[in-house]
């Protein structure tokens, strides 16, 4: 399934989790090793809003979903981060509440090795979930290497070849979409309250020194792998829709990033992004 689609097909998975933001930060030294933090926040004000546009109440029935990490027992956090990867331990959860609504928590974990993370739910945190078939797709593999003069360099390469993923973002209707549809003004309507402030992305910062990168999107020492503004995109509905006619379901990230730089709210890097640090 392509990122395009997948915008459209998050709008779903996250209404139904309760959660309306959710972010990972990966910081790695030159060792290898790190931390993953995994953000996930969601705005009650803004759910209210969604349901009273429509003359709904929320039913309250989301409400659990919606703060499982603040209230997950450290059985079940040391299961998410053993299905983060080998080496991966818990290292705490901090409640979060933000100015402008949002709440949540945040998760931090620690890795003795960045190639044995995995990654299949990093655009999506969430708690651990049950094995599939034929194993997971990672959305990211990462690799290191030794550079000239001693530095670190990091290799992070996205899965190319979305279609094989599709069964990770739910399945598809008979018209081939995932997600509501938002052609119908009522749902346009609920989204926009919805999404004020929406926000799923996955960053890479180096602790250290950064010493060069091709990568796209770079501030300071930190690099956003990929990023999506729903509250934005909500605006970009009808050419999201026709470039993924245009391009088709199993289109490449390197073939679909042309077609999106124009885009408000949507930063997808290059599919194969190298960082040298010391």
């Amino acid at each position: 399934m392509p990122l395009v689609r997948l915008c459209l097909a998050s709008i779903a998975a996250l209404v139904a989790a309760g959660c309306l933001n959710a972010s990972t930060l990966i910081r790695v030294t030159p060792s290898g090793s790190g931390t993953v933090e995994q953000t996930l926040l969601f705005n009650p004000k803004n759910i209210e809003n969604a349901f009273a546009g429509m003359g709904l109440k929320p039913s309250g029935g989301s409400k659990d979903p919606q703060d499982k990490w603040a209230k997950a027992d450290k059985a079940e956090l040391e299961q998410r981060a053993r299905a983060l990867g080998e080496g991966v331990t818990l290292v705490s959860v901090t409640p979060v509440k933000l100015p402008s609504g949002y709440e949540g928590a945040t998760v931090k974990f620690a890795f003795d090795d960045i190639t044995r993370l995995g990654t299949e739910d990093f655009l999506l945190p969430g708690p651990a979930r049950e094995g599939k078939e034929g194993g997971a797709v990672d959305a990211i593999v990462f690799a290191m290497t030794k550079g000239e003069g001693g530095t670190s360099v990091l290799t992070a390469t996205f899965n190319d070849k979305p279609g094989k993923s599709s069964a990770r973002s739910g399945k598809t209707g008979k018209a081939g979409k995932s997600g509501p549809d938002t052609s119908d003004p009522e749902v346009q309507q609920m989204m926009k309250a919805l999404f004020k402030g929406f926000r799923i992305s996955m960053d890479l910062e180096v602790v250290g020194q950064l010493v060069q990168t091709d990568a796209d999107y770079v501030v300071g020492k930190r690099i956003t792998l990929a990023e999506m503004d729903l509250e934005q995109l909500i605006r970009e509905t009808k050419k999201m829709e026709a470039i993924d006619k245009m391009l088709g379901p199993d289109t490449s990230i390197a073939k679909m990033r042309p077609y999106l730089k124009d885009m408000k709210g949507l930063k997808i890097n290059k599919p194969v992004v190298t960082v040298e640090f010391r």
